[in-house]
Parts: structure tokens; sequence; C-alpha cells
């Protein structure tokens, strides 16, 4: 997936929604109440980072059966992300499940700045 940001926080927000909306489509809008979570991830370097981040997001579906569906990014440097995630409950009669994403890899990983100023990730999924 090629995921593009007008800058790297929108860059990695992108990225959690794309995730989630290759995987799951809803009937209804977001819900407004829903689960709040503060996560903060470390990584070596901007594609490392933009792992930990997807790979802890996705956790959020296996680990939980949870659909994120608003990210505020509070905070992000190249080693450091802290991000505000709200999520709802997964449920059959609302939820479509698209396409189950088993891992995030670093096959091909990419994430950098664009000449324009704008930023870009290419990230592989385990399918």
């Amino acid at each position: 997936m090629e995921i593009f940001g007008v800058n790297e926080r929108a860059l990695f927000a992108n990225a959690g929604k794309a995730l989630f909306e290759v995987m799951v489509t809803s009937e209804e809008p977001p819900s407004e109440s829903g689960h709040q979570h503060r996560i903060e991830i470390e990584g070596e370097d901007w594609p490392d980072l933009m792992i930990n981040w997807l790979r802890e997001l996705l956790y959020f579906w296996h680990g939980a059966q949870q659909i994120i569906n608003r990210i505020e990014i509070e905070s992000l440097t190249p080693t450091r992300l802290q991000a505000l995630v709200t999520s709802e409950d997964f449920s059959p009669q609302i939820h479509q499940i698209n396409k189950e994403i088993k891992a995030v890899t670093y096959h091909q990983i990419d994430v950098g700045s664009q000449a324009d100023g704008s930023w870009r990730a290419r990230v592989v999924f385990d399918v």
C-alpha cells in the first residue's frame, strides 16, 4: 500500500486509517463514543516506527476485535510517536470484513519526505 500525507503526522494518521479501511467497511458512520487509548511507540528510524505503529494498531483488531476509527497524532519524532486513538467494538451487524491482514512486514518498507515537502510510505502487509 502507498500512503501519503501533507506532513509526517498526517502520514502516520493516514496509515492507521488505511490499515482499517482495507480490513473493514461499515454500514454506519463511526460511533461518536468509543474506547480511547493513548499509544506510545518507539522505533529506530521512520520505517521502524511506521512498522511498530501499524503493528500496535493491528493488535487492536487481533487482540480485542476493535476497529480504530479516530487517530490524533500528538507528538512525533523519527524515533517516537504519541497518539490518542478511539476504537469501537467490531459488530457483524454493522461491519463487514473485507480482507484479513495477518501482519505488517518490513518487506520493501519505505517512509520519507518527498521533494514537495509531503510525505509518502510504502508498506507491505501479510494477508
